[in-house]
């Protein structure tokens, strides 16, 4: 398979884990006839301002392609000029599955534009992926192969697909999929590639010697294949418009031949990618990078067949030391769509349309809410993206959760929330794979109604400060990651973490309000091992988070653990019953004995703390004890706003004043574990019903609502 899977994360501690999972996506699973995924649309009643971006864009060709934008992955197309996202075929997302329905690569589209094909994979426990044709619409499918390999070549008259067969060589097929025959038997034999006169096919077959693979050509109707070269990588060749000349990687850079493999040429020494040749034949394109790329080279290069007027349209990079997959030619042979990071984070892939002419756009917005896209193809009919059919979506991340009056319903159990002004940000309980693996948090404004869901979070509940949200991530080591509601893709925060972007000492902790953001790490008692610390914590440090960097502001021999921030001040909790108040630059501003407390939260002139069966009110400047008043065993403090301490049982949401012991209660129509946090906006709680369907429930209610 030519696509080479790009692992796929914000930043380098997470690659080993998106690794693995990309890579099971062409091993494992799934095979399902497609359907709707659940949650794509809207899930609010209020207008997705991104859904009108540019709709006024002059149409240029439209892109199709393939985009984990849902979890399942799902196949797109937007017009090159820009404008609205549609969604076009969209993939299974199965209980137990790692991976999505459909194969990373994209479509292959018919010569006359009015079909294409794509690839479902395989069901577990199942070998065989399936090789499917759709209209143009995406709405009438018909399987046409089993067990095939990607990518296919269609004949150049549409009636017949090529394809191989694993271990059993190339195979055509009636574009009706009747008629399956093989063309060849070698065992290696895969990506084939039609010659645009229809009477030959090239393709990669078992080598000769110990180098692996050789370049092949075969006659349509069958025959003994014919070898043109020797040593080639595992990338894919291209005919000439004529079909006279064939191009192709092989030792030592990019080779051009004619059709049975004489007068080979290297034009281009210093390519490690597949050549491709433009639809009007006087143009090779190429992508440069991965291993043993030059930020001076890396990017996509165009160059005339005999090796003259070599230039680089763009300098976007592949992921990582992975080989830079193909570009992709328009009809007009003027723009190149291609799959790229950027210099700035090139581990987020996106979909580039790059003009001959030095233009240079970012068609896809997974730099933006934290996804890959992958595999582009151009409509060969030109057609605008609404004559494909499908429907409109914005391009962030779609929520599966939904708010009926003014509560917000999950599909999964609420573990932990954060609540800043008006916003809340939710950490949901594993569920099932892939959304319940990767999308465990998002934020959900009670004002403007919108909710945005951010793509991991597997470890502690997240922090909110303003429009921030940061959470610690483990994966066998440590990680911190940080993002905004307008950018949810996650990024490393730096300053913590050694160069490699793995921390062996534990951090997490994280505690914001604002415009502060804090953190702890320290040394585990014993060896890292693939189970977060459990403590005690020693040679504890406290961190600042500024932007996306963490600055360091306080050390201690035993712990330093932040529970809450008020108002550029940090509650902390230094160990044996002692809590200290610091303000953002680490210096202490009062610290307290409390012997035996479990939970503290600080707003304003109260520091609450709540130990035993009592919750206590501190003066948070002097220190002093004002009152104490009696709680039910087994209460758990929350939060504290404006003089009210929020605390919970197992049944119920307290709001007691701190005066004078008023205690108001709220019960909720569901069971726990109850979770609260109390703003002057108003009192956000979370609970779970007996729903399978959706179980999860986080409630706000209004301060002017508040008994």
């Amino acid at each position: 398979m030519f696509l080479r899977r790009i692992p796929s994360t914000t930043r380098v501690a997470m690659r080993i884990a998106r690794i693995v999972r990309l890579t099971l996506l062409a091993l494992v699973a799934i095979a399902t006839p497609l359907a709707a995924f659940p949650g794509i649309g809207a899930t609010s009643r209020r207008a997705d301002p991104a859904l009108s971006r540019l709709q006024s864009a002059p149409h240029a060709g439209t892109v199709v392609f393939f985009s984990y934008r849902d979890p399942a992955g799902s196949l797109y197309a937007e017009s090159a000029a820009g404008g609205p996202l549609r969604l076009l075929l969209a993939g299974a997302n199965r209980e137990g599955d790692i991976a999505g329905a459909l194969y990373y690569g994209g479509v292959v589209w018919a010569p006359d534009g009015k079909h294409f094909l794509y690839l479902v994979l395989a069901p577990p426990g199942q070998t065989e992926d399936q090789l499917w044709s759709s209209d143009l619409t995406g709405n009438k499918k018909r399987l046409v192969a089993r067990g095939a390999g990607w990518p296919p070549s269609w004949s150049p008259d549409g009636r017949k697909i090529a394809f191989a067969l694993p271990g059993y060589g190339i195979w055509v097929v009636d574009a009706s999929g009747r008629r399956a025959h093989p063309l060849t038997a070698g065992n290696l034999d895969e990506m084939p590639r039609w010659s645009p006169d229809g009477r030959s096919i090239a393709f990669l077959g078992s080598g000769s010697g110990p180098c692996g693979l050789d370049l092949m050509v075969v006659a349509a109707k069958g025959g003994a294949p014919h070898r043109l070269a020797r040593c080639v990588p595992n990338m894919p060749p291209s005919w000439s418009a004529n079909g006279r000349q064939i191009a192709f990687e092989g030792t030592g850079g990019v080779y051009v031949a004619d059709r049975r493999g004489r007068h080979a040429r290297l034009i281009d020494p210093g390519a490690n990618g597949p050549p491709v040749w433009s639809p009007d034949g006087k143009w090779i394109a190429l992508a440069r990078g991965g291993s043993g790329g030059l930020a001076s080279v890396d990017g996509t290069w165009i160059e005339h067949p005999n090796g003259s007027s070599r230039r680089r349209l763009g300098d976007m990079v592949p992921y990582g030391d992975y080989p830079p997959p193909p570009p992709v030619w328009a009809p007009d042979s003027r723009r190149l769509a291609v799959t790229f990071g950027d210099r700035g984070d090139p581990e987020r892939t996106d979909i580039w349309v790059l003009g001959l002419n030095g233009d240079v756009r970012r068609l896809t917005e997974g730099w933006r809410y934290g996804y890959d896209n992958y595999g582009p193809s151009w409509q060969p009919r030109n057609l605008p993206p609404q004559r494909l059919g499908g429907s409109v979506v914005s391009p962030a991340i779609p929520p599966d959760t939904i708010v009926v009056d003014g509560v917000l319903q999950a599909t999964r159990p609420v573990q932990a929330i954060a609540a800043d002004g008006a916003r809340v940000a939710i950490h949901y309980a594993p569920g099932s794979l892939p959304a319940g693996l990767y999308r465990r948090i998002e934020t959900w404004d009670t004002q403007s109604g919108s909710i945005v869901r951010f793509q991991d979070g597997n470890y502690q509940g997240p922090a909110l400060a303003g429009d921030r949200v940061a959470f610690p991530a483990f994966d066998g080591f440590y990680l911190l990651w940080i993002a905004t509601v307008n950018r949810p893709a996650l990024r490393g925060v730096q300053g913590v973490c050694p160069s490699s972007g793995f921390c062996e000492d534990p951090l997490g902790d994280v505690v914001g309000k604002g415009s502060l953001l804090v953190f702890d790490s320290w040394k585990c008692p014993q060896p890292q091992s693939d189970q977060p610390c459990p403590g005690p914590k020693r040679e504890g440090r406290l961190f600042r988070i500024d932007d996306e960097t963490a600055v360091q502001i306080a050390s201690s021999s035993g712990e330093l653990t932040p529970l809450a921030v008020d108002n550029g001040r940090i509650l902390v909790d230094e160990g044996s019953g002692t809590l200290a108040i610091l303000d953002a630059s680490g210096a202490e501003l009062l610290r307290v004995a409390v012997p035996g407390f479990t939970e503290a939260s600080l707003q304003g002139s109260d520091l609450v703390v709540h130990a035993g069966v009592t919750v206590a009110d501190y003066d948070a400047t002097s220190g002093a004890l004002l009152h104490a008043w009696p709680v039910l065993a087994g209460a758990r403090l929350q939060d504290a706003q404006d003089g009210v301490a929020v605390y919970v049982t197992s049944s119920d949401i307290h709001l007691l004043r701190l005066a004078d012991g008023r205690d108001t209660i709220i019960s909720p129509p569901g069971s726990g574990p109850l979770h609260a946090q109390l703003e002057p906006a108003g009192l956000f709680y979370s609970y779970e019903v007996a729903d399978s369907e959706r179980p999860g429930r986080v409630a706000f209610v209004p301060g002017a609502s508040l008994p």
